[in-house]
């Protein structure tokens, strides 16, 4: 006996697994910086929570507690994809904002250098919502994302923006015509808590994304800069 099935069906959305619980929270981290043209350079990335992205504060004295650092790096990636292997971070107690975003600022030092430089910015949207009987639900969006890259600094009005907004996404297009975006995009992965089944997915480049100059198959332990504290 055979059963037919019905012409609709469709894979679940693993998107809305369960509503964003602050108990349990999520953990995020930074994968690989992709792309890369430059030589004789090492990247660092500020990830900040948004709000409130106290890294930005002109006032701020105190070192930000809302902000997360990545520079450790595998050695052996390319220079053109910089790997990370800070792994992740876990994030508890953060109450849901609708248009709650992680700003990822990427530095630059050059080889021999002895000071990061800005280099470009990515922000991510949080969160997904859906209505459920009646009810706007909040979901992390989970997955492994490839993040857009502006040049240089978030300037304070856009910090500003994100951190009152409920659509991150809408300030970034509002904006979008005073960016200029970059061929390097950042490459991170975000995970709600509740999922207890790690991702099993490794970090994949699309074939024939790589560049293809000699430079970019220099393993990074011949550009690292010496005496930086990571």
């Amino acid at each position: 006996m055979t059963t037919q099935l019905p012409q609709n069906l469709q894979m679940i959305d693993m998107t809305y697994y369960s509503p964003y619980n602050p108990d349990l929270g999520f953990r995020f981290g930074v994968e690989a910086i992709h792309g890369n043209t430059q030589t004789s350079c090492f990247f660092g990335v500020i990830a900040s929570l948004c709000p409130d992205a106290s890294f930005y504060d002109a006032n701020r004295k105190e070192p930000p507690g809302d902000s997360v650092p990545f520079t450790n790096i595998d050695m052996q990636s390319s220079v053109a994809t910089h790997k990370f292997t800070d792994g992740q971070v876990a994030i508890q107690n953060i109450p849901e904002a609708a248009g709650m975003s992680i700003i990822f600022d990427v530095k630059k030092i050059a080889a021999g250098g002895k000071q990061y430089e800005h280099f470009g910015f990515a922000v991510f949207p949080m969160f997904s919502q859906l209505q459920n009987e009646g009810v706007l639900e909040s979901y992390v969006n989970s997955g492994i994302f490839s993040l857009p890259l502006y040049q240089g600094q978030p300037t304070p009005d856009l910090v500003a923006q994100l951190r009152t907004t409920k659509d991150a996404n809408l300030v970034l297009q509002q904006a979008a015509s005073k960016l200029k975006l970059l061929e390097t995009t950042i490459i991170i992965k975000c995970l709600d808590s509740q999922r207890e089944v790690r991702s099993i997915y490794p970090l994949m480049i699309p074939p024939g994304a790589l560049h293809q100059e000699l430079r970019s198959d220099s393993p990074l332990d011949q550009v690292h800069p010496r005496g930086i504290a990571g």
